[in-house]
């Protein structure tokens, strides 16, 4: 469907024309729709579809976002440890793994 405006008493109105075939082989027009309350009824259920997508959505990526910080927390702490087995060596006396 492809859409049409035209201005009637100083406002634009949209139309919905499906014209593949009009296009495509020279034929009629097979359907029109005066787009007039279906704009304002299209974004109702859009806004009340993507609203809470949109909030849901949000909330995953918050969700991801703090597991991935408490990851980095995590290697943090494993990293510390490494470093502190490399200075020290590790606790069954073997020796310092940077004189290896």
């Amino acid at each position: 469907m492809t859409v049409r405006y035209h201005q009637r008493h100083g406002t634009v109105w949209p139309t919905y024309v499906c014209q593949q075939r009009g296009i495509a082989r020279a034929e009629p027009i097979c359907q029109s729709v005066p787009g007039r309350g279906l704009d304002a009824a299209i974004g109702r259920v859009l806004i009340d579809t993507v609203t809470p997508l949109t909030l849901e959505m949000q909330q995953t990526r918050l969700e991801f976002e703090c597991l991935r910080i408490q990851d980095v927390d995590v290697l943090k702490v494993a990293m510390a440890w490494v470093q502190q087995v490399i200075r020290v060596g590790c606790d069954d006396g073997t020796r310092n793994l940077q004189d290896r």
